[in-house]
């Protein structure tokens, strides 16, 4: 991407992102674009739900409406230069980020073993990428609460479309069981310890 954009050299990147995912891959493309000089114009769903993801990105905000983006794209075009973001990432989730990656294989294969008897193979293997992907998406936004929405979606499509027992459900996600034992999400965040929000979160899962 790099080479492509050092060839074409653009004036404007305009960037979308509809789901919490999709955001964190539009804040590792802005970024890049930013460090090479690139200005950036960026909206979605996911910005007019999440505002404060609004600050996170080096860019315009192009707003919450579809009918005024062009004119703000226009506004944006008359005076381009690089817009840094208004807030940072900090340098803890970015080493929550790492230490999640590199514990999420040993996660994933320590899940099957101890869920391949709970819940069908298929339903198992919806969740640990659904699951997963928003805990990568949410570190790399720098807020662990960010994935709140997506358990509740996760919890819906498990339940309603897959139609995954309540019970089995419980067991995947609530951190209540011995650590040799635990579920997925307890080691997650087992393995994000030095992330105060993370003790929040299991509390919060006990409560569902």
């Amino acid at each position: 991407m790099e080479i492509t954009i050092g060839a074409v050299r653009p004036h404007l990147v305009i960037l979308t992102a509809q789901q919490l995912y999709t955001a964190a891959s539009l804040l590792e493309m802005a970024e890049m674009l930013y460090r090479e000089g690139v200005p950036v114009a960026f909206g979605g769903l996911v910005f007019t739900q999440v505002t404060t993801l609004q600050q996170l990105i080096p860019g315009y905000y192009l707003g919450d409406r579809l009918d005024t983006a062009t004119l703000m794209v226009e506004q944006v075009m008359m005076s381009l230069r690089p817009q840094p973001a208004q807030q940072l990432v900090s340098y803890d989730y970015r080493e929550a980020l790492d230490s999640f990656r590199t514990h999420q294989p040993q996660i994933d294969a320590d899940v099957w073993l101890q869920m391949e008897h709970q819940m069908p193979r298929r339903h198992l293997a919806v969740a640990n990428n659904n699951l997963g992907r928003n805990i990568i998406a949410a570190l790399t936004l720098g807020n662990i609460d960010y994935i709140d929405p997506d358990i509740d979606w996760i919890e819906g499509l498990l339940t309603q479309h897959l139609e995954m027992p309540p019970g089995a459900l419980d067991y995947y996600l609530k951190p209540t069981m011995p650590q040799r034992q635990s579920t997925w999400m307890h080691r997650a965040i087992l393995c994000l310890t030095g992330l105060p929000e993370c003790l929040g979160m299991s509390d919060r899962l006990r409560g569902r």
